[in-house]
C-alpha cells in the first residue's frame, strides 16, 4: 500500500499538477474544432440557432479541456507513483 504522504508521492502529486495544464490544452485544442464543426452543421441544417451552437461548442470545448486535464494528471500522477515502487526516482523542477 503506497502512503500518500511520503516524499515520493508528494513528487508525484507535483507532477501530476505540472502535467494537468498541458493536458488540458490539448483537451481544448482537439475538441474545440470538432464540436464546432458539428454545430455549425446543425445550424446550417436548422436543427439549433447560431447561438445554440456556440453555447454548445463552449460545453463540448470544456469538456474536452477538463477530460484532458483530469487524464493527463492521472496518468501522470500513476506512473510516477508506479516508477518510484519499482525504485527510480522522481525528477521534479
Amino acid at each position: 500500500m503506497v502512503d500518500l504522504f511520503t516524499p515520493s508521492c508528494t513528487s508525484a502529486v507535483k507532477a501530476g499538477v505540472k502535467a494537468a495544464p498541458l493536458g488540458a490544452a490539448i483537451g481544448v485544442a482537439t475538441t474545440a474544432p470538432f464540436s464546432l464543426l458539428t454545430n455549425a452543421l446543425r445550424v446550417v441544417r436548422g436543427e439549433i440557432s447560431a447561438q445554440e451552437a456556440a453555447i454548445e461548442t463552449l460545453k463540448d470545448t470544456v469538456k474536452g479541456g477538463t477530460v484532458g486535464g483530469v487524464t493527463a494528471f492521472v496518468t501522470t500522477l500513476s506512473s510516477k507513483i508506479t516508477l518510484n515502487q519499482l525504485g527510480y526516482s522522481i525528477p521534479v523542477s
